[in-house]
């Protein structure tokens, strides 16, 4: 049965190098004060469904250029249906383009984004919405703990501070899988396995086993209600019952 591909994918990324007169800036710096830019030290991804967690980082030999790193991504980005990050409509997504269209490369395909920062705060009042704080809530893990200096390491072109960073970003990778699987039922899918698939399967998760349960109804039809036995998400029939 095919599936759609949902790539799971995070980034780690370098702060701006810029020049100040002290360490207390009132009002912040002028774009003027930057001598380099800040770019993306490592990325990590996995299929949704399949095994392996893989990586892309800069060589260290050359840890301002971040071009092998942008191509590796946009390769991988360009093949899924919908990706998949905390926080990525507004840090993971934004950093990846901006990055792309530095180094002169074109826009990835349109795809599915789903972020799920965003789906923990959509039906759920928890504490946090950070990743670290939902993967412990749901018992999944905890982010490794890394100092700034790992960073300033990593820019250095030190390779044993980047193989701790790859290594950081990947199990993040883990907490990220674990952390969506666990919302994904409560939350309306964002992308439709059904389209992928003649049968009637489970939206969200793809599975053919669904249990018909009452009826939904909207102002002019009536379909039938189904539950997947497999994640819990709802979902209805495609084609209305006849009144």
């Amino acid at each position: 049965m095919n599936q759609p591909k949902i790539l799971l994918w995070d980034l780690e990324t370098s702060p701006n190098i810029v020049t100040s007169w002290g360490l207390w800036v009132n009002g912040g710096l002028s774009h003027e004060n930057i001598i380099q830019e800040r770019t993306i030290i490592c990325g990590s991804w996995k299929w949704l469904g399949r095994p392996g967690i893989y990586s892309t980082a800069i060589d260290p030999a050359h840890p301002a250029n971040d071009l092998p790193v942008v191509k590796s991504l946009h390769a991988v980005l360009s093949q899924a249906d919908a990706i998949v990050a905390h926080n990525g409509d507004q840090f993971d997504l934004k950093w990846f383009n901006t990055r792309a269209v530095y180094h002169g490369l074109l826009p990835i395909p349109p795809v599915v984004q789903i972020d799920t920062k965003k789906l923990a705060k959509l039906k759920f009042r928890f504490n946090s919405n950070r990743l670290d704080y939902l993967a412990q809530f749901f018992k999944i893990g905890k982010k490794i703990k890394t100092e700034f200096g790992l960073w300033k390491e990593c820019m250095a072109g030190d390779q044993k501070a980047l193989a701790r960073m790859v290594r950081y970003n990947r199990h993040d990778i883990v907490l990220l899988e674990g952390v969506y699987l666990k919302l994904a039922p409560f939350i309306p899918a964002k992308i439709n396995t059904r389209l992928f698939t003649a049968r009637e399967t489970c939206q969200n998760c793809g599975s053919q086993k669904t249990q018909h349960r009452g009826f939904s109804y909207t102002s002019s039809h009536k379909y039938q209600r189904l539950q997947c036995t497999s994640c819990g998400n709802w979902s209805r029939s495609q084609k209305a019952e006849k009144i």
